[in-house]
């Protein structure tokens, strides 16, 4: 897909309905992909490594979205679209190459599931709702990653219609964002245990920046705002991967990794069309502020839900 993108833009054949059918086969391999690599990864090591591979997992998998297009904005200016999209699809050579030298002989061998898809597509979805602690984690991501997690389309939106950036100054913003969230990936890893008062203090921050970042006009604020925004949604992103992969066993892990990537990436366009179509409306201002209040209520709602859970299990054990 990504090949076939540069292709198309280095011809000048390029059209918006390119544009939607690539991105619709890029979901559909990255539905495969992402639930592939995030239930891949533990298998990799020894359970006594089993943390800090999913940490470094979570780390990487969130850190990418947006270093990504924070580089991309960078080197738009100099190179050109063209370029960065050739770029982009060159350095799918390294995850080639790296599949290429892992042997797979040393995999464990997975346990068989009995019974149909449905059926274990149902027992995984009864565990989630059945486990507070895996639930919670599922209602924030949900919350942040529909209304919140749009960086594509929050960026282009304060960059050219708030701030009025060039290129070079967009790569900018991009940039302070990118800075943010390598701050959050380097404190991440020196974190003994992940916490759920973590979570939810990340989750209400990154709430509360998103709408900061709605009010302001300057440059040099935004790129502040943006640099804090960017380290506080890597903060939420790596607790929520983290302590959802330690709390689910090991033969339910593809099914609730589903149900967590469904919720933060496959739910990003919906809050990517409703941003579009408030900004488009009642101004950038307003939807980034709306978008904002809807993660606050998720988080909200979350408090509320973790509060009602726990004192359901006071009650049982009483």
């Amino acid at each position: 897909m990504a090949g076939i993108f540069g292709l198309l833009v280095s011809s000048g054949q390029i059209q918006l309905w390119h544009v939607y059918l690539l991105a619709f086969f890029q979901g559909v391999v990255n539905a495969i992909d992402q639930l592939v690599r995030q239930a891949f990864a533990v298998e990799l090591v020894t359970k006594a490594d089993r943390g800090n591979a999913i940490a470094l997992n979570s780390i990487m998998f969130n850190l990418s979205r947006i270093i990504g297009p924070a580089l991309a904005g960078i080197l738009i200016g100099p190179f050109g679209i063209a370029t960065v999209l050739w770029i982009n699809a060159g350095s799918f050579l390294a995850v080639i190459i790296g599949l290429f030298r892992m042997d797979s002989a040393r995999f464990p061998i997975p346990t068989k599931q009995h019974g149909t898809a449905l059926a274990e597509l149902r027992e995984g979805l009864t565990y989630a709702v059945r486990t507070p602690e895996v639930l919670l984690v599922l209602l924030l991501v949900g919350a942040i990653g529909t209304f919140g997690y749009n960086f594509s389309v929050i960026l282009s939106l304060i960059g050219g219609f708030v701030l009025k950036t060039d290129a070079a100054s967009y790569g900018g913003l991009g940039a302070a964002l990118g800075a943010g969230s390598l701050a959050a990936a380097r404190t991440t890893a020196y974190f003994r245990s992940v916490t759920t008062r973590r979570l939810l203090l990340a989750a209400g921050v990154f709430s509360l920046l998103l709408g900061t970042v709605a009010l302001t006009t300057n440059y040099l604020l935004a790129a502040g705002l943006l640099f804090t925004l960017g380290y506080a949604g890597i903060l939420f992103t790596t607790s929520a991967s983290t302590l959802l992969q330690l709390h689910v066993p090991d033969e339910l892990r593809g099914r609730v990794t589903s149900l967590y990537l469904l919720l933060f990436m496959g739910s990003t366009p919906i809050g990517g069309l409703l941003v579009g179509a408030s900004a488009h409306a009642w101004g950038v201002p307003v939807a980034l502020l709306l978008c904002a209040g809807l993660c606050l209520l998720g988080v909200g709602g979350s408090l509320l839900y973790q509060q009602h859970s726990g004192e359901k299990l006071r009650e049982l054990r009483t």
